[in-house]
């Protein structure tokens, strides 16, 4: 081509090297085709070798280095405008591992494709000691992500291959071998990616027997009969995916299964000891053992009835129906092979609910076989087992439910809830419990003045007007006496009135009058008792002398009528009793005949009544009275309803841990308090 036109067409640099090239064509095209060879086809190559001999040729015609110069001068025109780019390759794998790999980028696509293949951790070691170093196509000892640069653009293929190890140690986990296309673009970054995460990861269990290794132990996944491996007294290594998995070990007649989750790429180590009854799924039967490792159910199953160990197979029958999400049947094999629990919780999810409560009732889980019950609308059947489960605030939720308020008062009441259980029994006009209930109530209560103001009004409707006064003025003393409210003050006087107290009557109007001079009917009450006060005075002046009443505490007397006896110890004897001036039921202790004139057991029996006497607590009985007859002194306190400690073991036998921690920290709490 004329000069002229390569001026004007090729690019200032190329140019000035064509411009150089024919001053020094000789030597200059020598070189240029040396380095340019490598990187056209083998056809052209040849040429550019023949035009490289004839230009160093003497008598080398004209036309020869013109052509020589023309080829040359084409190549380097072509290879600037072909250009160059960027491969970044980035490896992935689990963070947890580590991985060793080479990449080579190559024009051509391999013929063999397992030609490089790493099929053992020898030869992959191997491999990266015989890779040698890096080159502009050819990487090695890669870990993560790396980089080809300046490479001619073009379709190329790249080669990775190598190894994942554990973070510690040399053992070889898997080797790894992939090709990947790839068009290399003028002046960009082509990124691809290579994802070498494992597929399986690896378990190792060790078998033993009586921490001594077995010899001839097979290890296989459950449901996966072509995992079966044998051991031969070391590890057996069995892969697995990622996830919860069964596996079962056995030797001779013996079949333990473990589950396990993997949760890693790292290799877990199992050592499961047969002698161990831990995971021991069944013994004695070697047909049924070679049967199920083999994963044929029907044969193990047999095998174990006519063996006699058909619970074993009832669980192994209930696993598999529960895996075709048949759970009716499941839990039918559940019960039949005692895992009562898990046959619950199958009924509840099929929502049998009757069927699931019991089930949870026999295995003696009785809070979720109350909440089963609940939920299956037999609150009151509920109630009963939250009750035996301790559990007496729900218990009383599911009374209410039912409308059963009898019980319902005994379960708020032993749930720490007197003061509810004693409405309830107002409710149902159950007056003597109300008062059991509101005088269980503490000072510590915030109810505790309420229930004071209702416990008086019940004093009053069950006949106990002295304790009906006693609970007024005790509200008096809390409130101090410009605090108690008029109709509590009115209540108090005619309490006074009904027993024949005028004068204390007459003080408590005359004081409500000065607070309130218009309160209803008070200048009147006031008047009628002065007379009625007069008038008593009288008749007694009249009478004379009265000749001193004696106490007859025993039945004999007008005071106390014996019913039965219901207790008898060492020193003392107790009775229930009916007090006849006041129309209640007592609890009424002696000594009994033989101590009877004893001075120090007389002193004992005293200093228990002022003891007695001086305590008020929710967990201490209440005394009511202390008396003397002839010689023998007596003790009135508080009856309550209930039965023996030796009768309810009789009964029901052994108290659970909860009942027995619930008595001890009543008893305790009495204790503390009289302490």
């Amino acid at each position: 081509e004329p000069d002229s036109w390569l001026e004007n067409t090729l690019p200032p640099e190329v140019w000035e090297s064509w411009v150089q090239l024919r001053e020094r064509m000789p030597r200059v095209a020598a070189r240029g085709f040396s380095a340019a060879k490598a990187h056209v086809p083998p056809p052209i190559a040849r040429k550019m070798d023949q035009l490289a001999a004839l230009a160093r040729r003497p008598e080398a015609p004209s036309w020869a280095l013109q052509a020589a110069g023309g080829v040359l001068a084409l190549f380097l025109l072509a290879r600037l405008l072909r250009g160059r780019g960027c491969v970044t390759v980035s490896i992935e794998y689990p963070p947890e591992l580590r991985g060793t790999y080479s990449l080579r980028l190559s024009t051509r696509k391999p013929k063999n494709r397992l030609s490089g293949r790493i099929l053992s951790p020898a030869a992959a070691r191997a491999a990266q000691h015989r890779a040698g170093a890096s080159s502009r196509t050819e990487h090695h000892m890669i870990s993560r992500e790396t980089q080809f640069r300046e490479i001619p653009t073009g379709h190329y293929y790249m080669i990775a291959d190598g190894f994942l190890q554990p973070p510690e140690g040399n053992d070889i986990l898997t080797t790894h071998y992939e090709i990947q296309e790839i068009d290399v673009s003028r002046s960009r970054t082509v990124r691809m990616e290579f994802d070498f995460h494992p597929k399986n990861c690896s378990i190792e269990v060790t078998v033993l027997w009586d921490r001594r290794p077995v010899t001839d132990a097979k290890v296989a996944v459950y449901g996966q009969p072509s995992s079966l491996r044998i051991g031969r007294g070391g590890p057996v290594r069995i892969g697995v995916t990622q996830g919860p998995h069964t596996l079962i070990v056995g030797s001779g007649d013996r079949i333990a299964q473990v589950d396990v989750d993997v949760v890693s790429f790292n290799p877990t180590s199992l050592e499961i000891d047969l002698a161990n009854r831990e995971h021991l799924l069944f013994s004695g039967c070697p047909p049924a053992a070679e049967a199920y490792l083999l994963g044929d159910v029907p044969a193990t199953t047999r095998a174990l009835e006519r063996d006699g160990l058909s619970e074993t197979a009832h669980l192994i029958l209930a696993r598999v129906h529960l895996e075709h999400d048949d759970r009716d049947t499941a839990a039918r094999h559940f019960e039949q092979g005692g895992r009562l629990v898990e046959a619950a919780e199958l009924r509840r999810d099929i929502s049998q609910l009757s069927q699931a409560a019991r089930l949870f009732e026999r295995a003696g889980e009785l809070e979720r076989a109350a909440e089963t019950y609940r939920a299956a609308s037999e609150a009151s059947k509920a109630g009963e087992t939250y009750e035996r489960a301790g559990l007496f605030a729900e218990a009383a939720d599911c009374f209410r439910e039912c409308g059963d308020k009898a019980r319902r008062i005994d379960a708020l009441e032993k749930s720490g809830e007197p003061f509810e259980a004693a409405k309830v029994a107002i409710e149902i006009d159950d007056w003597p419990q109300a008062i059991r209930c509101l005088q269980k109530v503490t000072p510590a209560d915030p109810e505790h003045l309420e229930a004071v103001t209702i416990l008086a009004k019940a004093y009053e409707r069950a006949g106990h007007l002295d304790l009906a006064i006693e609970t007024i003025e005790q509200i008096g003393a809390i409130l101090g006496d410009e605090g108690l409210p008029l109709d509590d003050c009115s209540q108090l006087a005619t309490l006074l009135e009904k027993t024949s107290q005028f004068e204390r009557a007459i003080e408590i109007l005359e004081a409500l009058r000065q607070r309130d001079v218009t309160y209803p009917g008070v200048a009147t009450r006031i008047e009628e008792l002065r007379k009625r006060a007069a008038s008593d005075a009288a008749q007694a002046a009249k009478a004379g002398p009265a000749e001193p009443a004696q106490a007859g505490a025993f039945g004999t007397g007008p005071r106390y009528d014996i019913l039965e006896e219901v207790g008898r110890g060492g020193m003392g004897v107790v009775f229930k009793a009916r007090d006849r001036r006041l129309g209640r039921i007592v609890a009424l202790k002696r000594l009994t005949e033989n101590l009877r004139n004893h001075p120090k057991a007389t002193e004992m029996f005293l200093r228990e009544a002022r003891a007695a006497a001086a305590l008020n607590h929710p967990n201490i009985v209440t005394l009511f009275d202390v008396g003397q007859e002839g010689d023998a002194f007596f003790i009135t306190m508080e009856f309550l309803e209930g039965s023996p400690l030796q009768a309810i073991l009789k009964k029901r036998g052994r108290l659970s841990a909860r009942d027995a921690a619930r008595l001890g920290m009543q008893i305790s709490a009495g204790l503390h308090y009289a302490e």
